[in-house]
């Protein structure tokens, strides 16, 4: 799904000038604006992409006005632990969620899938309460795999439960600038806001400070659990209780806890709000998850620099799409060995945690000699096999300053009584 907005020509609006949002009047699904969808009577699943810039959606499936019950069953990162049953499904920028939903009581009729009003402070159009429509057949084609819903989906490996909260952060504006913690991305010294140890388990609090907007947050390598939401006018949503996560949408005056295992790689990566134009205005920071120098794994590649000359990119020669070029890049990949035996990874990671590090392993020789034979000394000799160990990451972790710049007056998003057009 997605929002977009036209010039009066009919092309596409370019959000190039855009420093705040740009919400979009006519909503698209799969690229088309306000599709109809033949179905069958009968269950289908059915999977959605927020891919909006910046509209958050509450999604209702309505047949003649009245709002139906469907099923969530997945979520950004796989299979909930069981289906939940919910009236309404509130998706932001670059969520994913799955629904079951149930057609075979409307067979010839239609079920108009809806938008909410008022969803967080998003501004809305004549028509961005609508979004598609599914024409429901009289005959079924296929019954396969359409039985009843198993009433649990899957085990999901959440991380352990800890108390109190390792990291805050404010997701905010000042000075017309959209800010973590006061820092911007371009702020290349003071980005990297935080430092969890490889597979290290924190819980992170999340504040939305901006005044009358939302924010998505994705944080990058890790998929986490929503412990809690508070602030706002939500609790924690059912379904979201029961899925492992990587964005989540912190509301207006929102504060959102979230606990993740910072695992299974080392390195910088991000987080960041998924409202491309506060994105694109720099709503982004880093962390960096720090090496462990003795935990006696073996890696054949490390990932813990993105500056790296080798990975950085290279101006393109013909040669470079020639089948034999191609082939010999791919084998460069193989060898690296980057993703081989993740399961094996986790493992060793979750035994540090838990055992802390390896005992040193230590082969001891000895040789005794009789009274007959040459006169080589007697020796007893030790030897300890080495440690593998990993590379300590280089980045310098330094502390984030405190903003210092005035309030302008748009960084605080003012309410209105009448904003529908």
């Amino acid at each position: 799904m997605s929002s977009k907005q036209y010039n009066s020509d009919g092309t596409l609006f370019d959000p190039k000038d855009e420093t705040n949002s740009l919400f979009g009047d006519v909503i698209h699904v799969n690229g088309q604006p306000w599709p109809f969808h033949k179905v069958e009577p009968r269950k289908y699943r059915l999977r959605f992409l927020n891919a909006a810039i910046s509209r958050a959606f509450k999604l209702t499936f309505e047949v003649d006005g009245k709002a139906v019950d469907f099923n969530v069953i997945g979520a950004d990162t796989g299979l909930l632990n069981e289906p939940v049953k919910s009236s309404n499904l509130e998706i932001s920028m670059a969520e994913r969620w799955e629904v079951v939903f149930d057609f075979t009581q409307f067979s010839g009729k239609n079920v108009t899938l809806k938008n909410g009003r008022d969803v967080q402070h998003d501004e809305d159009f004549a028509a961005t309460d609508k979004v598609m429509q599914f024409v429901v057949g009289k005959d079924v084609k296929d019954t396969t795999n359409n039985g009843n819903l198993p009433s649990a989906l899957r085990n999901v490996p959440f991380s352990p439960m800890k108390s109190g909260v390792d990291r805050s952060f404010k997701f905010g504006k000042s000075g017309g600038a959209w800010t973590v913690n006061g820092v911007t991305f371009a702020d290349v010294k003071n980005r990297i806001l935080a430092k969890p140890q490889r597979g290290a388990i924190e819980v992170w609090e999340l504040e939305n400070s901006s005044g009358g907007w939302s924010h998505p947050v994705h944080i990058h390598l890790v998929d986490f659990q929503i412990l809690s939401r508070t602030g706002g006018t939500r609790p924690v949503l059912p379904y979201e209780k029961e899925a492992l996560k990587d964005v989540v949408l912190l509301g207006e005056n929102e504060k959102v806890t979230v606990i993740a295992r910072y695992a299974p790689y080392d390195g910088v990566y991000m987080f960041h709000c998924h409202n491309l134009i506060h994105e694109d205005h720099d709503m982004m920071a880093a962390f960096n998850v720090t090496s462990l120098s003795d935990w006696g794994y073996p890696e054949t590649t490390k990932f813990i620099d993105p500056m790296e000359e080798k990975y950085r990119s290279k101006a393109e020669s013909t040669g470079d799409f020639e089948k034999a070029n191609i082939m010999d890049k791919m084998a460069k990949f193989e060898l690296m060995e980057a993703y081989d035996n993740v399961d094996k990874l986790e493992e060793a990671l979750e035994s540090y945690r838990v055992n802390g590090a390896p005992a040193p392993k230590t082969t001891l020789s000895t040789v005794v000699l009789s009274s007959t034979s040459s006169a080589t000394p007697t020796t007893s000799a030790a030897s300890v096999t080495p440690q593998i160990k990993a590379e300590a990451a280089a980045t310098i972790i330094t502390t984030a300053p405190k903003a210092t710049s005035t309030t302008k007056v748009d960084d605080k998003k003012s309410k209105t009584t009448s904003k529908k057009k």
